[in-house]
C-alpha cells in the first residue's frame, strides 16, 4: 500500500513502473523487491493475464542485473511494481524492451543518487 501512495510513478508506452527506495535495510542477497500485475479491465481470462505476468517476470529476470549491481553499489534498496496497462497481448520482445527502458531510466537515477544512501 505505502508503495502506490507515496511511491514515484512513471510510464512508458505499454507499463507503468512505480518504485520508492526500500523501507526495509538493504540486504546484500537482495537489495531490489520486484512484482508485476496486470489488468483485469482488458485481460478478462486469467490465462491472458498470467500469461502476460510471466513475459514480464522472464523479462526483468533478464534485465535486472544492471540494476541491482547500482543498487549494490550506493547501498541502496528499491521496491518496485510493474503494471501492464496495455489493452493487447505484448510477446516477449516487446515486454523485454520496455523493461529494459524502464530499468535505464532506474539505473540513470540510481547513480544520480548519493552514494551510500541510508534509509529512515
Amino acid at each position: 500500500d505505502a508503495l502506490f501512495s507515496k511511491g514515484q510513478k512513471f510510464s512508458l508506452g505499454l507499463i507503468r513502473v512505480v518504485y520508492q527506495p526500500s523501507t526495509k535495510p538493504a540486504s546484500a542477497l537482495n537489495p531490489l523487491q520486484i512484482g508485476v500485475g496486470v489488468s483485469k479491465r482488458y485481460f478478462k481470462k486469467a490465462v491472458d493475464r498470467n500469461r502476460m505476468k510471466r513475459l514480464l517476470r522472464e523479462s526483468v529476470r533478464l534485465e535486472k542485473k544492471p540494476l541491482q549491481d547500482c543498487l549494490e553499489r550506493t547501498g541502496a534498496g528499491l521496491d518496485l511494481f510493474i503494471l501492464y496497462t496495455g489493452k493487447e497481448k505484448a510477446g516477449f520482445d516487446q515486454c523485454r524492451e520496455l523493461v529494459q527502458t524502464a530499468f535505464q531510466k532506474l539505473i540513470r537515477k540510481c547513480a544520480s543518487a548519493p552514494t551510500n544512501y541510508e534509509h529512515p
